[in-house]
């Protein structure tokens, strides 16, 4: 494996003296090409894992859409029933205690008990729905998978990092190596187990791949809007980021040698008085 620059080494690998040194050494030194091997293995994996977890969410998302509706609908329609038979009691009961109305008791009834039972039929139907198509059950498994990719995402980083840190204090040997590749593959095999087609269809994973590339768009656009904005910010103000980055270090550096230079005071004068008095009780 030839690396020629620092894009072959994935934005993950941030350290600037990490990346340098697998640069230099990966040209010839085979552990280090295994290295380099396996950090992009693992960024590429994690990839694929927000990938499905991305069609994973928006499943959850679609579904649990569907059924919070429909379970509102249900909550409206038996509200209305309610009140439906709660006004027909009221005008049956005024119409009754009032001789001077002339109304058809029976007529209001039945229309207002069929106007009952037609909305109660929709709630059955709707209800029915729910149960058909196992949506609780649906979303409680569609949660339980994103948990665990989250989990799994998880442990690639923790992984990545720990590589990271041994190559930092040269402390990273070919058992090691071995090791965490075992675990990446296990966790490979894992996700794989992982199926985001059970509850979709074709046209639902083609919509949310649109849905993704239209949502990575966006933030892209506004990754770049934002550049833009400081960009200008910064020629307009005649300062730039670097600026401030070096005046904050420079205040970093003032505020550590301030507080080293009380401390020394502080534990100077405590020496000084503690000669003093050791010399009192002499």
């Amino acid at each position: 494996m030839n690396i020629e620059n620092k894009d072959q080494v994935l934005p993950l690998l941030a350290n600037e003296y990490i990346t340098e040194k697998l640069l230099k050494k990966a040209q010839s030194d085979q552990h280090f090409q295994a290295v380099v091997n396996l950090l992009n293995h693992i960024a590429t994996d994690k990839t694929k894992t927000n990938d499905k977890l991305f069609i994973i969410s928006a499943a959850y998302d679609k579904i649990y859409k569907k059924f919070n509706n429909i379970s509102l609908s249900i909550l409206i329609l038996s509200s209305i029933v309610t009140l439906i038979e709660a006004f027909r009691l009221s005008i049956v009961e005024f119409i009754n205690n009032n001789t001077k109305i002339e109304a058809d008791v029976y007529i209001i009834s039945f229309t207002m008990n069929i106007i009952t039972l037609s909305i109660g039929t929709v709630i059955t139907i709707l209800s029915s729905i729910v149960r058909f198509k196992n949506y609780r059950e649906i979303l409680e498994q569609l949660k339980d998978k994103q948990n665990l990719l989250i989990s799994y995402r998880e442990k690639y980083n923790k992984k990545y990092e720990k590589i990271l840190n041994l190559l930092a204090f040269d402390n990273l040997s070919k058992e090691e190596l071995v090791s965490i590749n075992e675990k990446i593959i296990e966790y490979d095999n894992d996700i794989k187990t992982i199926n985001v087609m059970e509850y979709l269809r074709n046209e639902d994973i083609i919509k949310f791949n649109k849905y993704k590339a239209y949502f990575d768009f966006h933030i892209r656009k506004i990754d770049i809007d934002k550049e833009i904005a400081i960009q200008k910010y910064e020629t307009d103000a005649g300062i730039t980021m670097e600026d401030i980055k070096k005046k904050n270090d420079n205040v970093g550096k003032y505020l550590t040698a301030k507080k080293l230079k009380d401390f020394l005071l502080k534990k100077e004068t405590t020496q000084t008085t503690n000669q003093n008095n050791d010399n009192t009780i002499v």
